[in-house]
């Protein structure tokens, strides 16, 4: 049962990035797009697509941040750092970054999914945002996963998962330049890096 979730799941995130790499390569070539011709790029259906988006405007809003995300395998190619404190910072940095370079468009990502769960879309199995971070923190942590069991090390990954989400950045920047509107330039990663849980 648990290993029939787990499969469902990476189906859907696996179809979900399929859809958004479409989008992005359709892009990429000047079209003005349609969820139909997405859909037929990606290789499913019309009716699956607009499970997953329900407009072609949230796909492309979408899109390019799921382009601006580092690979994994990008980030820590060529990287001698095998302490995972290190390499956790290496993505920090590197979502941060990213965060920054694409705040409005983040902003209105988050407001597409906010508004599909206002209306009731996307309940049930299918993700509302693509699961970004993860693979990254995975990778981070990858040469101490040896000193964890595995549900430890799944609970760590879990933790920091949450610990960076791009709405909690967001979220901490806006209230801290409500707070302090003299310091509005702070730097959000520092501030949400001083904000987290222990």
């Amino acid at each position: 049962m648990v290993a029939e979730k787990v499969g469902r799941l990476s189906q859907t995130n696996r179809t979900r990035k399929a859809l958004l790499q479409a989008a992005s390569r359709l892009m990429n070539q000047g079209r003005k797009l349609t969820l139909d011709e997405v859909a037929e790029e990606a290789e499913v259906s019309r009716a699956t697509a607009y499970r997953y988006f329900s407009s072609v405007d949230a796909l492309l809003v979408e899109a390019p941040i799921d382009g601006a995300v580092p690979d994994p395998d990008d980030l820590f190619r060529d990287v001698a750092i095998d302490d995972p404190v290190e390499r956790l910072i290496r993505v920090e940095t590197a979502l941060q970054d990213m965060i920054s370079a694409n705040e409005p468009s983040l902003r209105l990502m988050l407001a597409h999914s906010l508004q599909r769960g206002l209306n009731g879309e996307g309940a049930g199995e299918l993700p509302v945002r693509q699961n970004r971070r993860t693979a990254l923190i995975a990778a981070a942590l990858m040469p101490a996963r040896r000193q964890f069991k595995p549900s430890d090390f799944k609970a760590l990954t879990r933790h920091s998962h949450s610990s960076w989400a791009p709405s909690r950045w967001l979220s901490s920047k806006m209230y801290y330049r409500w707070m302090k509107p003299t310091r509005a330039r702070c730097d959000a990663g520092r501030f949400a890096r001083w904000s987290r849980p222990p």
